[in-house]
């Protein structure tokens, strides 16, 4: 990077605390001629016959919204009924939404009202709630013209404030909610901030690679009867797909003629599509016949669960550490035949239910998604701002939620805790 690129970086960063210091300024004079009221995120809570209790606390006109679910379930819980002990202080529309007024506390509680069981939450309402710590789940971004990433923020404390985005370079990367897209070459700096903390991420954006030519195929995994087949389709971005060549890794298992496998003999083959330096493949199982080898509507997996970061780290608190494995293992690599159709999320918690691993998970109404909050007794945040547990399948971290990642025949799928945010498991 050249000196008046990173005196241009320099002087961008130094800028960031006054440009947003005057944001949250004007914003609080503001707000306190007209509430506006912001919403910070979604709190659940589990209902049972005896009740639960839980607790929160918000800065005064912020709002949240609850989602229900039974014990032991993770779908969440409709035909309730909520209830304020003090409207002046917090109050909660019959949707769950819960709206901070003024200091002090107030307990909501919520009711199945058919099944007569609750949950309590305590709403404690300050004036201003600051956040300590602002994370980005990355601060380093190479992309290329016309590529998009998303970047996620976490703040802490929860519920403290809803991260707002900015580039700095818009000509060279935009983002809106959290979504960056590469303009133009250059570096940019995309900024989030939340209260008086600022995170900001570097994004390097680089021209299209105009000789990568990537192959694109109807399918990645088949699986066969042998002597039956499969067409495979292939398209590339730019270029004519007839000049594709194929391939197999074991012929004895399986045959590929311009697209077409044929099942052999029972085995797994690997079929790869060509195109100059560029290749993608599809990966195929045979079975001899139809009488136990193979279930049509299942697929076979692995997962193991892993917490090694944990293992004599000193950032954990005692209470954890009892639920930390000598060697770091919670789950050692199990295979699973699951429902096609399957998720990562649905994986998981099918082996944690049939090994009685502990598993608390949230649904995300927004992204329609699961967010995993703990295993084993062991939480985001347990060791530090940026820690939590992240997967990965096949050795990859996909950039999308578990419960959107659909697993398809031989995956490996591997969760591990990170401590600083990144896919270090």
């Amino acid at each position: 990077m050249g000196k008046t690129v990173l005196k241009r970086f320099a002087m961008i960063v130094m800028s960031l605390a006054v440009i947003f210091t005057m944001q949250i300024t004007t914003n609080t004079f503001a707000a306190s001629k007209t509430a506006v009221t912001e919403n910070v995120g979604d709190f659940t809570v589990k209902l049972t016959k005896k009740g639960t209790k839980k607790s929160v606390s918000l800065s005064k006109n912020t709002s949240i919204s609850i989602t229900a679910v039974e014990k032991e379930s993770i779908v969440p819980t409709s035909n309730l009924k909520f209830t304020s002990s003090k409207k002046s202080v917090a109050t909660v529309s019959n949707k769950g939404i819960v709206t901070a007024k003024k200091a002090g506390t107030s307990k909501i509680v919520v009711t199945n009202k058919k099944t007569k069981k609750k949950s309590t939450l305590t709403v404690k309402v300050e004036d201003f709630i600051d956040v300590s710590v602002i994370s980005l789940n990355n601060t380093e971004l190479t992309l290329c013209v016309g590529e998009n990433y998303t970047l996620t923020a976490g703040v802490d404390p929860l519920y403290s404030a809803v991260p707002k985005w900015r580039s700095f370079l818009p000509e060279i990367a935009t983002v809106e909610n959290g979504v960056v897209t590469a303009v133009s070459p250059g570096t940019g700096i995309i900024a989030a901030c939340a209260g008086t903390k600022v995170e900001i991420c570097r994004v390097t954006v680089t021209e299209a690679n105009s000789s990568s030519k990537p192959i694109i195929l109807n399918l990645r995994s088949a699986e066969l009867l042998a002597g039956e087949g499969v067409t495979v389709t292939a398209k590339v971005k730019e270029g004519d797909a007839s000049d594709i060549s194929w391939g197999s890794s074991d012929s004895r298992v399986a045959t590929v003629n311009n697209g077409y496998i044929k099942g052999i003999s029972t085995g797994t083959a690997t079929i790869t599509a060509y195109y100059g330096k560029e290749k993608a493949t599809c990966q195929v199982t045979v079975y001899e016949d139809n009488n136990g080898n193979k279930d049509p509507n299942k697929v076979n997996c692995s997962i193991q669960i892993s917490c090694a970061n944990l293992v004599d780290y000193d950032g954990l608190s005692s209470s954890k550490k009892a639920y930390v494995p000598g060697d770091g293992m919670i789950l050692k690599k199990t295979t699973m035949s699951v429902d096609k159709g399957s998720t990562v999320f649905d994986v998981l918690k099918q082996i944690c239910q049939e090994k009685g691993v502990h598993l608390a998970s949230k649904y995300v109404p927004t992204f329609d998604s699961y967010y995993i909050e703990g295993i084993n007794h062991i939480f985001e945040y347990d060791a530090g701002p940026m820690s939590g547990w992240i997967y990965k399948v096949n050795g990859v971290t996909p950039n999308y939620g578990a419960s959107s990642y659909v697993v398809s025949e031989g995956d490996e799928i591997v969760w591990g805790y990170s401590i600083n945010g990144t896919d270090d498991v």
